[in-house]
């Protein structure tokens, strides 16, 4: 009887806590876009290996941006793909300007893998935003102007929302449509807790396939060189951006940034 008591009073403690800190969390204010008609410059950075099956299609939604193609270019960093996925990027790359295909054969002391690949191409911009995006993804024409909306001088890393396969492409028929559908309610609910943690000023991770960062913000912090190898490279430069407390990390729920 004790037992059952003391069960019942630690659950009834869990419940409050767990309200609490929700009610907490859902007060914060949310994350505005600061700059509608924003004009920067903007590099996306394409880390690629043995992605042939995905790359045009991702190609094709990048050229596709509603954002001023004077103002942003894509680059097509190659890991060593032994697939054909450099002779994809090279033919897109030939008549478009924004454009352009590098092959990264070297690899800096301590970093491996995407780690290694966005730092080389790290070096070479001269921008005001990088955006971050994978060769598995179809992006949306708004994803640029809006990722750039949400960003002021003070804003370091902004993170959107990514979804799972679309529901499209599961059966209808198949036992797969059920874990699906909850695989999916649990990514968004994963989602939503990151980004009301990030609006209370305590940012716990971001998506690689979709994020945005200010390049002075990462040289500030010595880039990947000296924040070391991690395989989540995305979330080792928040914590880098964000340990710099120059900076503020925002996790936007806008469905125009969404991929």
């Amino acid at each position: 009887m004790i037992e059952m008591n003391i069960i019942t009073v630690l659950l009834l403690l869990f419940t409050a806590i767990y309200i609490v800190s929700a009610l907490y969390l859902l007060m914060q204010r949310h994350p505005r876009q600061v700059n509608a008609a924003a004009k920067y410059k903007i590099s996306v950075l394409l880390a690629v290996r043995n992605e042939e099956n995905y790359l045009l299609k991702c190609l094709q939604s990048l050229s596709n941006q509603d954002y001023d193609q004077t103002l942003y270019d894509v680059f097509i960093l190659d890991d060593n793909s032994d697939d054909n996925s450099a002779v994809i990027a090279q033919e897109f790359c030939k008549d478009k300007q924004n454009f352009h295909y590098t092959k990264i054969e070297n690899r800096i002391a301590g970093l491996n893998g995407k780690m290694n690949v966005l730092a080389q191409g790290l070096k070479e911009q001269n921008c005001d935003l990088i955006l971050i995006t994978d060769a598995d993804c179809i992006i949306q024409p708004t994803w640029i102007s809006a990722m750039a909306s949400y960003f002021d001088e003070k804003t370091g890393l902004v993170s959107a929302l990514t979804s799972l396969a679309p529901m499209g492409e599961i059966n209808p028929g198949s036992k797969e449509k059920l874990f699906h559908k909850v695989q999916a309610l649990d990514w968004f609910f994963l989602q939503a807790v990151a980004r009301l943690s990030s609006n209370a000023g305590k940012p716990v991770t971001v998506l690689g396939n979709n994020f945005a960062f200010n390049l002075n913000a990462y040289q500030q912090t010595g880039g990947f060189e000296k924040i070391g190898f991690s395989i989540t490279e995305d979330y080792a430069l928040l914590r880098a951006i964000e340990e710099t407390e120059q900076w503020t990390i925002k996790h936007i729920n806008d469905a125009r940034a969404a991929i």
